[in-house]
């Protein structure tokens, strides 16, 4: 990560436009820990069958 930011300001991006992209990497990276968990949760989560 620091690599890459590294670069960003070397090509003179700014400030602003690294923020945006960081904020949306982790709303990407949490959107899919959240389904993740959601898929693994599923069973524990639904209620028992009638038998």
């Amino acid at each position: 990560m620091q690599y890459y930011l590294g670069v960003a300001k070397k090509n003179e991006v700014s400030e602003g436009a690294i923020r945006e992209t960081l904020s949306v990497a982790m709303a990407v990276s949490a959107g899919r820990v959240r389904a993740q968990s959601r898929e693994a949760l599923k069973g524990l989560l639904d209620p028992l069958p009638v038998q």
